[in-house]
């Protein structure tokens, strides 16, 4: 089933970027939206209870603090910004984009979890080229179905992809290299 599309990237007055579409056919794309709303959180759980380690569970309880923040900046931005979204007309959810966030928090902590593991090949840079190119997609989708707009996504994925490093970052540093620490010195 192959249709034209039209697409025309138009500039809101408050610098938004909405992506406007006609003739398209966008079933498959609600399908997979729908899908990755739920399959990208399933496979990151699935992958939990099947490595059932630390790492595991520094991932699960980093995954609910990004969870825990994005709705907490969500909510204090859409009390801000109630009476601006109903001038501009556009279907908002707030910023950041939730779904953007989970997404980059996950791929990002699994390609950092990857390469501390393997190191920098060329099969780590190749699946993380995939990782991040199909993470994007997927945060695409919310915009193409106007949903959120280009920043909401743009927003969401850059938080998430920050919080992911700092939490990668600080637990190494504050509760992983102390308790190795110890148990080595421990042991002498």
């Amino acid at each position: 089933m192959a249709s034209s599309i039209i697409v025309e990237l138009i500039n809101l007055p408050n610098g938004d970027i909405v992506l406007e579409q006609e003739n398209y056919n966008s079933d498959l794309e609600t399908t997979v939206d729908r899908l990755s709303k739920w399959l990208v959180p399933g496979l990151f759980a699935v992958g939990i209870l099947c490595r059932h380690d630390a790492e595991a569970m520094r991932a699960a309880v980093g995954y609910l603090a990004n969870t825990m923040l994005a709705i907490m900046i969500k909510r204090i931005l859409t009390q801000l910004t109630q009476e601006r979204r109903a001038a501009s007309g556009v279907s908002e959810l707030g910023v950041p984009s939730l779904h953007a966030q989970s997404i980059f928090y996950i791929v990002i902590f699994a390609i950092s979890s990857v390469v501390h593991s393997l190191g920098i090949t060329v099969i780590t840079l190749t699946m993380s080229g995939f990782a991040l190119a199909f993470s994007s997609y997927l945060s695409w989708i919310p915009v193409s179905h106007r949903l959120h707009t280009l920043s909401q996504v743009i927003v969401g994925g850059t938080l998430g992809t920050i919080f992911s490093i700092l939490w990668y970052w600080s637990w190494n540093v504050a509760v992983h290299e102390p308790y190795v620490f110890r148990l080595l010195g421990s042991n002498s």
